[in-house]
């Protein structure tokens, strides 16, 4: 007796859930979390190398000799620092109830476990402290959080866009050299796939996003006037130390640094902008050594800060731990 076919798309669908077994259970492994962790310290060493060898180039004398000298320069970058923090304690006050200074402290590392370690630990470090702070269930938490971090990824890629387009439209950065090695048929299919993408995150809406719409606008408006803002204020930042650059220069630069900062599981973010950095004044004519100083003086003061502050609240939460013992 012939025994019965088995259905070709049948036998594809049970091994593509094969393999997404094995993938989550290597994903959930110690030996994938080891993987990962050495693949981040070899791109952070990576970039290191890089940015030490175009210091190098530029000369290490030359580069300490532009170091930013302004105290308007440290002034702002103190204003940078706690932009964000003081968005998010505004944000998630519309959607939890805690205390502003202690959330304050929270986002401060939420954003140290985000930079410093891999991308979104900062997220599981906040949904630790929620659990104990807000007295809501974990779904709903993980809900607010996700949502709040798309509503962040759409208001930086809006304005990348935007940014892209005014780049692109008054001709400061000039697409033919890139157009032109770029196949039509490739063009078409990546907008074939955007379209399709869109309309899948739109079919699907309700399942990837829960905020009510006027909550969700309320959130999406502090999320871009803090964009908005923290951008207007590195360019000052920017303009304190090197005034003859024209303003074209410097929205090229911020076009870049938001595009890398989108970029998932990048660890150096600052690193990577200090070489994008360096190699950008090279292609726009801008005082390579002035932009090296600059750029290294904001990524350490940045790392800086943050570890002091770090080490701060670990000493202080110690501390209180040992008085209520």
């Amino acid at each position: 007796m012939d025994s019965p076919e088995r259905d070709p798309n049948t036998s594809d669908i049970s091994r593509l859930k094969r393999a997404i077994r094995t993938f989550q259970a290597f994903r959930s492994s110690p030996r994938a979390d080891s993987m990962a962790k050495w693949g981040q310290r070899i791109i952070t060493a990576l970039i290191l190398g890089i940015v030490t060898y175009q210091l190098f180039e530029i000369g290490w004398a030359e580069v300490f000799r532009n170091l930013p000298d302004q105290p308007l320069f440290y002034l702002l970058f103190l204003f940078l620092f706690v932009s964000l923090p003081i968005a998010e304690v505004l944000i998630y006050r519309q959607l939890w109830t805690f205390r502003a200074l202690e959330a304050f402290k929270v986002f401060i590392l939420k954003r140290f476990y985000n930079e410093e370690f891999v991308g979104y630990s900062g997220e599981f470090y906040l949904f630790t402290w929620a659990r104990k702070a807000t007295g809501l269930g974990e779904k709903q938490i993980l809900k607010d959080i996700r949502d709040s971090s798309i509503l962040s990824a759409i208001t930086s890629n809006s304005v990348a866009l935007f940014l892209i387009a005014i780049l692109l439209g008054s001709g400061i950065v000039d697409p033919g050299p890139w157009l032109e090695r770029v196949d039509l048929f490739y063009l078409a299919a990546m907008g074939l796939v955007l379209f399709l993408a869109g309309v899948l995150l739109y079919t699907f809406r309700s399942y990837l996003f829960s905020l009510p719409v006027k909550t969700a606008a309320s959130i999406f408006a502090i999320y871009m006037g803090r964009f908005l803002i923290h951008n207007a204020l590195m360019i000052l930042q920017w303009m304190v130390v090197l005034p003859l650059i024209p303003l074209s220069t410097w929205l090229v630069y911020v076009t870049v640094d938001i595009v890398i900062k989108r970029i998932p599981f990048l660890p150096g973010k600052e690193l990577a902008f200090v070489w994008a950095g360096i190699e950008l004044s090279k292609v726009l004519n801008v005082a390579t050594a002035e932009v090296a100083g600059m750029l290294l003086v904001q990524s350490v003061l940045n790392k800086l800060v943050h570890v002091l502050l770090f080490l701060l609240f670990q000493a202080r939460g110690k501390g209180n731990d040992k008085g209520r013992g």
